[in-house]
C-alpha cells in the first residue's frame, strides 16, 4: 500500500517492504524505470551513480587505448568507441567534468584507482557527488552502455518479464531495516535463482537498499570488462600487491595486445586531465 502523497525523492512512498518490492516491479513492467529507481535508497542511487561515473571514465580510457593501438578499423573497437562517445555525452549532459574526475580519482585516473585496490567508499561518494539527478543519470548511462552489447545477450523484454514474475518471501523486519528472499526465473531458462535483499525504512517510506559491495562487479583483487567474442577485453589483477609485487593489466582488441601497465596508466592520466 502507498502512503499518502509522494516521497521527497520524487517516487512513491511505500508502507512496507512488500509494497516497495511490488511497486518497483510494477514500475519496471510499465517501463517507468525512474519511478523504479526512486524505490531504492538514496545511498543506493549514490553508489550506483559513482560506479557508473567511474565506468564511463574507464570506457573513455579504453577508447583512447584503442586509438593508440591503431585499432579503429576493428569492429569491436568501433563499438567501444561509439559507446564511449555516448557515455561521454551523458556525463557532459549531467555536468561531469574531467577536472572533477581527476579530483575524485587522483592522477592515475580510473586505471590507477583500480590497480591500487579499487575505488574506496569516499571516492565513489565524490564521484556520485558531481551528479545532481542521480536516477536520470543512471538511466542515461545504462542506455549508453547498451550500445556495447550490439544486440547480444538476453532480450531486454525477457529481463523485464523475469523481474515482473519475481517473488519476495521470508520478509523479516527489525526496526528500520528488513531482509527478504527474492526468487527469480532467469530469462535463459536456467534454474530459479534466489538472493537475499535488504530494505530500509526512510523518511519517505520503505526502500530497497543495495550496498556498494553488492553493486561492484569485481572483487578487491581484480576485475574484467569483456565485449564480444574475440573483441575488446580489459583485465586487471591486484593480487600481488599485498606481497610487494606489481599490479597486472591486460588490454586487447581481437588479437592485438597492449604492451604494459605503465602505458595504460599514462594514458588514463591523459584522458582524465
Amino acid at each position: 500500500m502507498l502512503l499518502a502523497g509522494c516521497s521527497g525523492g520524487g517516487g512513491p512512498a511505500y508502507d512496507s517492504p512488500e509494497a516497495c518490492f511490488n511497486g518497483i516491479k510494477a514500475a519496471i513492467s510499465g517501463g517507468d524505470f525512474k519511478t523504479a529507481l526512486n524505490g531504492v535508497t538514496d545511498e543506493s542511487q549514490s553508489n550506483l551513480s559513482g560506479l557508473l561515473v567511474m565506468a564511463g571514465a574507464g570506457m573513455k580510457a579504453a577508447a583512447a587505448m584503442a586509438g593508440m593501438m591503431g585499432s579503429a578499423d576493428n569492429p569491436e573497437a568501433k563499438k567501444l568507441l561509439d559507446a564511449a562517445g555516448a557515455a561521454n555525452q551523458v556525463m557532459e549532459k549531467h555536468g561531469v567534468t574531467d577536472e572533477q574526475l581527476k579530483g575524485a580519482m587522483g592522477e592515475g585516473g580510473v586505471m590507477g584507482m583500480m590497480m591500487s585496490g579499487g575505488p574506496s567508499e569516499d571516492a565513489i561518494s565524490q564521484l556520485a557527488g558531481v551528479v545532481d539527478d542521480k536516477a536520470q543519470f543512471i538511466l542515461d548511462m545504462v542506455e549508453a552502455f547498451m550500445q556495447l552489447s550490439g544486440g547480444e545477450g538476453p532480450d531486454p523484454q525477457e529481463i523485464i518479464d523475469a523481474i515482473a514474475a519475481a517473488k519476495l518471501s521470508d520478509v523479516k523486519i527489525d526496526g528500520d531495516s528488513a531482509t527478504g528472499t527474492v526468487t527469480v526465473q532467469p530469462p535463459d531458462g536456467a534454474p530459479e535463482e534466489t538472493e537475499e535483499v535488504t530494505f530500509r525504512k526512510t523518511g519517505d517510506g520503505w526502500k530497497l537498499h543495495l550496498d556498494l559491495d553488492a553493486l561492484q562487479p569485481a572483487g578487491p583483487d581484480g576485475g574484467e570488462m569483456e565485449m564480444g567474442e574475440g573483441g575488446v577485453e580489459m583485465e586487471f589483477d591486484m593480487g600481488d600487491l599485498e606481497e610487494g609485487g606489481e599490479a597486472e593489466f591486460d588490454f586487447s582488441i581481437g588479437d592485438e595486445e597492449g604492451d604494459s601497465a605503465d602505458a595504460v596508466e599514462e594514458d588514463a592520466e591523459a584522458v582524465t586531465e
